[in-house]
């Protein structure tokens, strides 16, 4: 949600109002799969024989929305990590003309983060999957990984790099206007 939307609701909620969801944990996995890294990547194979690959790659996107991990081919190469909490009631609560400005309440929902990673299986890391434990209400959660709903997972897509069991790494991530990016460094 933007900024300009939880300013728009800190004005006209209810002090007792509740924000749905209250709360958003990102989780987050390393993966390798050629499946998706094929997706997301022209070749010149697949193009008549021109040689336009490299300028069309140039424009491909990192992200993909609506992806099943369920049934995604892939290799999980690292444990599951904890991205960001985003704790969005008490955002809006906190907001009022004296106490919080409008700055602050940007800075709140754009993070960057540093964590370092384990790889505990060898193979090529093609994308970063990442889904959201939502609190929408006390006691009332929703994950969007469980196979029970039809919510779904996405995808960061990154340049293919080998990795090596037990290889430690530094996975950068940013959310900023609500857009999450990876990097491994």
């Amino acid at each position: 949600m933007s900024l300009l939307a939880y300013q728009a609701m800190s004005c006209i909620l209810n002090r007792e109002g509740l924000v749905i969801p209250q709360k958003a944990d990102i989780f987050a996995v390393l993966i390798d799969s050629s499946h998706l890294q094929s997706m997301s990547f022209a070749s010149d194979s697949n193009t008549l024989g021109y040689s336009i690959s490299t300028h069309i790659n140039a424009f491909k996107t990192h992200t993909f929305l609506e992806l099943d991990i369920h049934t995604l081919p892939h290799e999980e190469l690292t444990d599951v990590c904890h991205i960001f909490h985003l704790n969005l009631q008490s955002a809006i609560l906190a907001q009022d003309s004296s106490s919080m400005s409008a700055h602050k309440l940007e800075v709140e929902f754009s993070q960057s983060r540093q964590l370092p990673i384990r790889v505990r299986k060898t193979g090529q890391a093609t994308a970063i999957v990442f889904w959201f434990n939502l609190t929408l209400a006390p006691g009332v959660h929703l994950c969007t990984l469980d196979t029970e709903t039809h919510w779904k997972q996405a995808a960061f897509v990154l340049d293919a790099r080998q990795v090596t069991e037990g290889d430690e790494m530094i996975l950068e991530a940013r959310l900023s206007k609500s857009f999450l990016h990876f990097q491994l460094l």
